[in-house]
């Protein structure tokens, strides 16, 4: 086999294993404080729920202190809901000294679409 017929093997090899394992993605995230494993991150990518999006509104989440789960933005997400939208109902809500549940204020971005 020619050499350059396995470099290129490789190269294929790799951009694909990095695609599916965003290595770097876990890293933001454990250094952020948020707890999600690396096979979460791979299913999130294997659902074509866009694992940016939801490490950066959980990170955006844990540092104003509302808790919420990857499995809830999943969910929403999967369901054609707005993540980013519903995070930000979370944090004015806290803002203004109330609680939201994710459910809630993913019910109340709907109605205000």
């Amino acid at each position: 086999m020619p050499l350059w017929l396995i470099i290129l093997i490789a190269i294929i090899v790799l951009y694909y294993s990095l695609y599916f394992i965003p290595a770097g993605l876990w890293l933001t995230a454990r250094f952020a404080g948020v707890n999600i494993s690396i096979f979460k991150l791979i299913g999130l990518r294997i659902k074509k729920v866009p694992p940016v999006l939801i490490v950066k509104s959980l990170i955006a989440a844990n540092e104003a202190g509302i808790v919420v789960t990857a499995a809830e933005m999943q969910k929403h997400y999967l369901e054609g809901g707005d993540i980013n939208k519903t995070i930000v109902l979370m944090l004015e809500a806290k803002k203004e000294g109330r609680t939201l549940s994710y459910s809630e204020a993913a019910a109340l971005g709907e109605n205000n679409a």
